[in-house]
């Protein structure tokens, strides 16, 4: 089960992903023109950050919930 955060970001990537084949196809120097003025995104990047951030956080949670108690 994901957050609403995650499914969200998934969800523009997955626009991102099909709306660019609707689009025209670009030229080596159009390309490299995007990738240097930093106009192109990097759509998996916001996802991967959004669910390392998460999984972080469950971790923390799960650490604390299966805790084994120490005897002495």
């Amino acid at each position: 089960m994901s957050s609403s955060n995650i499914v969200a970001r998934s969800k523009r990537i997955l626009l991102k992903t099909t709306s660019a084949y609707f689009e025209p196809n670009r030229t080596v120097p159009e390309l490299r023109e995007l990738i240097g003025s930093g106009a192109a995104a990097d759509p998996p990047k916001d996802f991967a950050e959004a669910v390392r951030e998460e999984c972080w956080e469950f971790a923390h949670v799960n650490a604390a919930l299966y805790r084994t108690p120490r005897f002495s």
